[in-house]
């Protein structure tokens, strides 16, 4: 008898370097063929439903994450995948169970805490949110995501000058992470620290140029600093990138009649 050309182990692996690469119909088939010679192979299952999560069948991602469960229920990770599918459904009660689960499976699983953490904030559960979040960064201090996700929860309660330096931190650890520094920004508005705003959208358009949300923001900040011809230059080269923002036209027409 032949023998086969990969092992089980290799052919999931293959499976998951197709998921992540974007070649989902590669991926699916082959989990067919691996639960076409064993049926009770759960990764196979639980990365059929993240291939149905990332086309868009939310709802059969979440009939096959639960399959995966059932077949291993032990499995920290497919709790947590089951989290994030429902999170991404806006059934936040059910992510946050699911969640928990998985880190009662696995009480040192980092990302479980980070994504428990920004479900309950989704759910304005704040001191529980602040607690998932702070111990995803006790068990892995150069989380960045953990970070910016703390300084998110921090920033809805007003704790600025917390959350500032949270962001600070994000972005230390993580300097090309966009979302963070563009929190950060928002958070320096916040606290009306104009000159470390402005600062920081130079820093972040030093380093994605393209970046017309970061134009119009500075646009923003130097109007409202009595700068509009600065600010002007800033809202026309947001509009260059993004030329229907109905926002930055208004801006711009704003600017243009002082």
């Amino acid at each position: 008898m032949d023998k086969p050309l990969f092992t089980l182990s290799q052919a999931l692996d293959m499976a998951g370097q197709h998921v992540t690469e974007g070649r989902f119909a590669e991926g699916e088939a082959i989990c067919r063929e691996v639960l076409r010679v064993q049926p009770e192979q759960s990764e196979a299952v639980l990365t059929l439903g993240i291939i149905a999560f990332k086309v868009g069948r939310q709802e059969i991602a979440v009939d096959l994450v639960r399959r995966a469960i059932a077949m291993n229920p032990a499995a920290a990770h497919y709790h947590n995948t089951l989290g994030g599918v429902l999170q991404s459904l806006g059934r936040s009660e059910e992510a946050i169970a699911s969640l928990r689960a998985s880190v009662a499976a696995q009480p040192a699983y980092a990302e479980a805490w980070n994504n428990l953490g920004d479900a309950l904030r989704s759910r304005r559960r704040w001191e529980e949110s602040i607690a998932a979040c702070r111990t995803a960064i006790s068990l892995r201090p150069d989380f960045a995501e953990a970070h910016n996700n703390l300084a998110n929860v921090l920033r809805d309660r007003g704790r600025l000058d917390e959350a500032i330096a949270e962001y600070r931190t994000t972005v230390a650890l993580k300097s090309d992470y966009l979302v963070a520094r563009n929190n950060l920004v928002a958070a320096l508005l916040d606290h009306g620290d104009y000159e470390a705003t402005i600062a920081e959208l130079h820093t972040l358009l030093e380093m994605c140029p393209h970046y017309a949300e970061a134009h119009t923001n500075l646009g923003t900040v130097l109007q409202a600093r009595q700068q509009s011809q600065a600010a002007i230059a800033e809202f026309r080269s947001a509009l260059l990138l993004q030329p229907n923002d109905a926002v930055t036209h208004c801006n711009l027409g704003n600017s243009l009649k002082d």
